[in-house]
């Protein structure tokens, strides 16, 4: 009988109001504890750290920043090992205030929820104070899908402003139910919450854990009582009223405990076109790694991953490949999108296709409009002219209509406005209609407007050699404010592949390389890589082939690394590794540090700084590889080859353009690049 088991500490503590640091230290020493009694999750009551209840101090912009400090410090101190945590905190999202839980977890904020009933009767004043929580989905903690419902998230009845979030966390795989909690204390509540959170696990069938916090504010006073029911419904433990303390639980998934039949609602079919279309497979995540430096004198507010997956063993790969990898949108996108056409992503839809038309969304079989978002189609695709002008065709609004069509007329002026205002802010059609929100453009269309969610490419960095069946690949995660304007822009596939823990599911296959970007099968061709950042990837798994060919008894010819990042102390990757492959001789190691002190170095320069034996080895020969940006390094790459043949040939440009030309010809200037930002 297989098992699955996962401990739970509740800490029923008493934080103080607008004490961030102090309510900090206690869920730090919660954490410790836990850690110590080999806990999974630590969870702390409703806005911990800003104290319970926070009334008119959270409104300050000062007091918001200290508990977003607090969270993103507490999450770092998580990199550890040591269990995750769930904690209360406020937090501003695109310029809206949440009454939020932050799953902290491998170092990293892991996942958000945030309120979405808000009380607003007897002493709570919530929606004063702020936004309206989206429906969640579970949090992952160690492969359990964990259900939180906030305090009033799980205590209203029916009524026409009612969120029913525990039917949507049920819905949408939630395992175990956990409520962090500021109820406050009068006669006989604890029987009032009793029922009612009999009423909610008789509703779903799930366990849950309810915690609450103790002590007072002002005319409040919060009595704990914190307890666990199983999925019966009958309370399992219950903790001391009014008096802090620390309980673990331990909850265990057997085969019995799953269900005889699972139905999977999309049709098979439309599963194979859009992901196992190319070939891929599941693959199981064995590693996911923070590369970047996130402390000391120059931390980074950058992220690089180190990711490693198992292959099946009817997937091989060499050195120089690429792994093809399915993306999944982000939930906080899905979410905003499935609302904007009135639907929860958990709604349940069927889709119809006219006679003699074809289609490649899953049609004539239920599917929830989260699951059709997320894994189906493209939602950040700039946005078509001929897309604009069906928008423009869906709006009766006499000052909405108007500003579309601008953009979609035949004259230059809105050629040029479409450049500059859509094109060049790479604004899709999903923020259009949150740009204009008198559009009226129905679910159906938008879905036809949208591209098939298409594999993104990663050059794998890791060498069979080690472990055939072992690849890694090196993911830059794609952060910043939205060209647009409005928000976060969130790289598709980056951001999936970041989220992604060890023991998840990813789906992906190998691609080979283009023609030329390979080891020479004779060691003795000497090469020279050029990889700024993530370019580095191809070739880490390059040398690792090296040193594995070396341990064999083959005879190295020469190599050179050309590797640039910001600053030694911050974003050189994989540099012990690097240093190490040095000093054994698989290669010699130049490095190049933009952000460091002294001016600005890039790789093109340590080319031409190294001109003599750069072209001492392409004299005998030397394949010439570059990874990384197209748009502007590789250039400037090239330009820097270009100069030191001109210098040693005597030759004017168009000679050198011939030359760089006939070597990417013959396969000894190869290219694995990607369009520059």
């Amino acid at each position: 009988m297989s098992e699955q088991q996962i401990k739970i500490t509740l800490a029923q503590l008493n934080p103080t109001v607008g004490d961030v640091t102090g309510n900090a230290a206690k869920a730090r020493a919660a954490r410790e504890k836990a850690k110590a009694d080999g806990a999974d999750l630590v969870v702390l009551s409703e806005l911990f750290l800003a104290g319970y209840p926070p009334e008119d101090l959270v409104l300050k912009p000062a007091f918001q920043s200290a508990c977003r400090a607090a969270v993103e410090e507490l999450a770092r101190e998580t990199k550890d090992g040591g269990p995750a945590m769930l904690i209360g905190t406020p937090w501003v999202e695109d310029g809206k205030l949440y009454n939020a839980c932050a799953l902290l977890d491998g170092g990293r904020i892991a996942a958000l929820r945030f309120k979405a009933n808000l009380p607003n009767y007897g002493v709570f004043d919530e929606k004063r104070l702020f936004a309206r929580g989206p429906a969640p989905g579970p949090v992952t903690v160690r492969g359990v899908r964990i259900g939180v419902p906030i305090c009033e998230d799980i205590w209203l009845e029916e009524s026409e402003d009612y969120e029913n979030v525990v039917e949507c966390l049920a819905e949408t795989g939630a395992e175990i139910l956990v409520v962090p909690n500021g109820s406050p204390y009068h006669r006989n509540k604890l029987d009032l919450r009793m029922g009612h959170m009999v009423a909610r696990v008789v509703e779903t069938g799930l366990p849950l854990v309810y915690l609450n916090l103790v002590g007072g504010q002002d005319d409040q006073v919060y009595d704990g009582g914190s307890f666990v029911l199983n999925p019966g419904g009958h309370k399992v433990v219950q903790m001391a009223p009014f008096d802090e303390g620390l309980v673990h639980v331990d909850f265990t998934r057997t085969a019995e405990d799953e269900p005889l039949y699972a139905i999977e609602p999309v049709a098979q079919g439309a599963v194979n076109t859009i992901v196992t279309q190319g070939g891929a497979v599941p693959m199981k995540v064995l590693a996911n790694n923070e590369l970047q430096t996130k402390d000391g004198a120059h931390p980074s507010e950058r992220s690089t991953r180190h990711i490693e997956v198992e292959l099946p063993a009817s997937l091989k790969y060499r050195v120089g490949d690429h792994l093809s990898v399915v993306p999944r949108n982000d939930p906080t996108l899905v979410d905003s999108a499935a609302r904007r056409f009135g639907f929860l992503p958990a709604d349940q839809i069927r889709l119809q296709v006219s006679e003699g038309r074809r289609a490649q969304l899953p049609v004539g079989n239920a599917v929830s409009v989260g699951r059709l978002l997320t894994e189906f189609v493209e939602l950040q695709q700039v946005a078509t002219r001929k897309q604009i002008q069906i928008m423009a065709e869906h709006t009766r609004c006499p000052v909405t209509k108007p500003k579309l069509t601008a953009y979609v007329g035949d004259d230059d002026a809105s050629a040029e406005r479409y450049r500059t205002e859509v094109l060049a802010k790479r604004k899709s059609v999903f923020d259009l209609l949150e740009e204009y929100p008198a559009c009226e453009l129905p679910f159906h269309l938008y879905l036809e407007m949208l591209s098939l969610l298409a594999p993104r490419y990663y050059s794998i960095s890791s060498s069979p050699a080690g472990e055939a069946q072992r690849c890694s690949v090196t993911v830059g995660v794609v952060e910043a404010p939205a060209s647009s304007g409005h928000g976060i822009y969130k790289g598709v596939c980056s951001n999936y592949l970041a989220r992604r823990r060890a023991g998840d599911t990813v789906h992906a296959t190998i691609k080979e390389t283009k023609a030329g970007f390979r080891l020479p099968d004779d060691n003795a061709v000497p090469i020279i890589m050029i990889g700024p950042g993530t370019g580095l990837a191809p070739f880490r798994g390059f040398l690792q082939e090296r040193a594995a060919r070396k341990v064999k008894g083959a005879t190295l010819g020469p190599a050179m690394l050309f590797f640039g990042c910001r600053h030694p102390e911050q974003d050189f990757i994989y540099a012990d590794e690097l240093k190490a492959f040095a000093a054994d001789g698989v290669t010699e190691l130049h490095t190049a540090f933009s952000r460091a002190e002294g001016p600005k170095t890039y790789v093109q320069h340590l080319v031409a700084a190294q001109k003599d034996r750069v072209w001492e080895l392409i004299e005998k020969g030397a394949i010439v590889y570059v990874c990384g940006d197209g748009g502007k390094m590789e250039p400037d790459v090239k330009a820097t080859l270009m100069s030191i043949y001109r210098e040693r040939a005597g030759a004017d440009a168009d000679a050198a353009a011939r030359w760089i030309e006939e070597m990417g010809t013959g396969n000894r200037y190869v290219l694995d690049v990607w369009a520059g930002g």
